[in-house]
């Protein structure tokens, strides 16, 4: 009997361990955590690009809400020069250490902007980084500029 008890106390202990390891570390608190490539920047967002960033955010954080819970956006204007490509590579590069995967559910290519999607499941919780390129193309009243909208949703 004795020997029983300490294969199920070791057992319990490493459950323990595991449980206190997927609960700790790198969970993201707030959409502001969430690093950006280099080339964005937070500036005031109004006037000609306003419709469309706030048509982009709604439809994606709708998507975001029904599939992963809660969901929040921080919007970025981008360097002229800026490409999806960099984009989607910066946030593999940064998101796959941190056992994230991409989520191929959701589709990339949307009308006027890029979608990536990243996951994380942890016992208890479920957890997604998202990632909209947009280009709002050139127009009579502006030129063309480019945005990076970060979302987090997780439940």
């Amino acid at each position: 009997m004795p020997r029983q008890l300490r294969t199920i106390a070791l057992l319990v202990a490493a459950a323990c361990v595991g449980l206190a390891v997927s609960c700790t570390g790198t969970d993201m608190r707030s959409v502001k955590e969430i690093e950006v490539p280099p080339s964005a920047h937070k500036s005031e967002l109004e006037g000609a690009y306003e419709v469309k960033l706030r048509t982009v955010s709604s439809e994606v954080l709708r998507e975001l809400k029904e599939k992963y819970g809660s969901a929040d956006v921080e919007i970025y204007t981008l360097a002229p020069d800026a490409e999806w490509s960099a984009v989607n590579a910066f946030y593999d590069g940064r998101l796959g250490p941190l056992n994230y995967s991409r989520d191929r559910s959701l589709a990339e290519e949307r009308q006027g902007y890029r979608l990536g999607v990243w996951t994380r499941r942890g016992w208890f919780s479920q957890e997604a980084v998202a990632v909209a390129f947009i280009n709002t193309g050139q127009t009579p009243e502006a030129a063309e500029q480019k945005f990076l909208a970060v979302f987090l949703a997780g439940k």
